[in-house]
This record gives C-alpha cells, structure tokens and sequence, in this order.
C-alpha cells in the first residue's frame, strides 16, 4: 500500500480537526505562544469544522487585556475564596503593599495549603 506524501499545512490541519473547541480558541488567545502560520490553521479549522465567523474570532480579546468591566482571572479566583470562605493571604513583594496583581496568594481549603 503506498502511503500518501502530505505536507506540512496538511498534516496540522488534520491534528487540528481532532481539538475541540475550546482548545482551538485557547491557541487563538495565546497567540504569542504560537506561529503566525499555526494560528491561521487554527482560525481555518475553527471556520470549517465549528462553524466560527470572521466577525466572532475578531472579538477574541488579546492576551494582555481585559474587557472593561469583567473582572479578571485572578479576581475571580479571590471572590470564589471568599465565597469558600477560605482563609487567604496575599504576599506582598513590593514596597507600597499593594497588590499589583502579580503578588502571589496562599491559602487553606479542606486542611489543605495551597499556594499560587
């Protein structure tokens, strides 16, 4: 049986259809972490197989922002501790004590520690 010659935009191509959703719009987000030529495979896949528009990948926000308004992850994640009612801190490392966003967070949840 002779095998089929694919090249290399054929080969991603039939990796990609094999994602879900969710996982081709992650590679859309993070798009520094992946080559221009992948991120155009993905977006064709997302078009093709999931039935995605041009106008709703335009509104994929880019990696270093956030929509006015919508709390990020990481505020979501205090306001989910809270409502746990875990006990948290947050280490400060700068010199104003406040939380810059980057300021790691620890705390307990069902006898455990957990830091982050």
């Amino acid at each position: 049986m002779k095998k089929k010659i694919m090249d290399f935009n054929e080969t991603w191509m039939n990796v990609l259809r094999k994602k879900s959703k969710d996982e081709l719009m992650l590679i859309m987000y993070n798009r520094e972490e992946y080559t221009p030529n992948l991120i155009a495979l993905a977006k064709r896949v997302l078009k093709e197989v999931h039935g995605c528009t041009d106008e709703e990948l335009l509104h994929i926000p880019e990696p270093d922002s956030l929509v006015e308004g919508e709390p990020g992850t990481r505020n979501l994640l205090l306001d989910i501790l809270c409502k746990m009612g875990c006990d948290k801190s947050i280490l400060f490392e700068n010199d104003d004590l406040e939380d810059d966003g980057t300021c790691p967070i620890t705390f307990h949840w069902d006898n455990y520690l957990f830091c982050g």
